[in-house]
């Protein structure tokens, strides 16, 4: 609890800072001590709420990716609470009567909200998932397939290895992707679907990129294995012992 409190005291604050977003509604802490697997939850429908497993990652876990497993694993999950505690617009009108009943802003495809936290946990530590050498070994191989997510429908529906995971790890490298090209495109998408109802995510890449859905997936999807391309041909001409230090 000591070590949750004390990211949460040095971290979060980057967090807020940068989605300009403080939790409206309280955050409650939950610390599970039970449960047998490193990895957490949160939800914000319709109370804020954060529940962390204490089982420290086991060899194939990829919160390996950090060598503190603890702060990568808070503000992946404290990422979520801010998202899904946004409202605008019609959402932010109903829920100053209702209450929580009309916090949707989490309501959107995996894809978006995974990859989204995924980046956000590689943005603001020195580990994260985005730069997990295992994870991107795997997509790669799995992009480097013949008709492989040939569009992001595929992001959350992956019918071969990674299976779910791609929703994490090609949604966090997407989501970078935007990030570089135009910082601010996450805050910005999260902030305006606040205002949208739920599933209609689409009309905040109109509004924050200029562009559809469809095609700035496609746009990043193209640059990505256009790098990949890349990096193998590199590969292929250094020597072996050069090839062993890559790997």
């Amino acid at each position: 609890m000591a070590r949750v409190e004390q990211v949460l005291l040095t971290d979060a604050l980057k967090l807020f800072d940068y989605f300009k977003h403080f939790p409206q509604d309280p955050v409650h802490l939950i610390i599970e001590s039970e449960v047998r697997q490193a990895n957490g939850m949160a939800t914000t429908f319709p109370k804020n709420k954060i529940i962390l497993y204490t089982m420290p990652p086991e060899a194939e876990s990829n919160l390996l990716a950090s060598d503190d497993w603890v702060r990568t694993l808070v503000l992946h999950e404290l990422t979520h609470v801010i998202q899904g505690d946004m409202t605008s617009g019609f959402p932010g009108l109903m829920r100053n009567i209702f209450g929580g009943l009309f916090k949707w802003n989490l309501f959107t495809p995996r894809w978006f909200s995974e990859g989204s936290a995924v980046w956000a946990e590689t943005a603001f530590t020195a580990g994260g998932r985005n730069r997990y050498v295992m994870n991107n070994l795997q997509l790669d191989r799995y992009l480097l397939q013949p008709g492989s997510c040939d569009n992001i429908s595929c992001l959350d529906d992956a019918p071969t290895p990674p299976y779910q995971g791609l929703s994490y790890y090609l949604g966090g490298k997407f989501m970078e992707y935007l990030e570089n090209k135009r910082p601010g495109t996450v805050r910005c998408l999260m902030k305006d679907n606040s205002a949208n109802v739920p599933f209609f995510l689409y009309l905040s890449f109109r509004g924050c990129l200029n562009q559809e859905i469809e095609d700035s997936f496609l746009e990043f999807i193209a640059s990505y294995r256009l790098d990949l391309i890349k990096k193998q041909k590199n590969f292929a001409y250094l020597p072996w012992s050069k090839q062993a230090e890559r790997l």
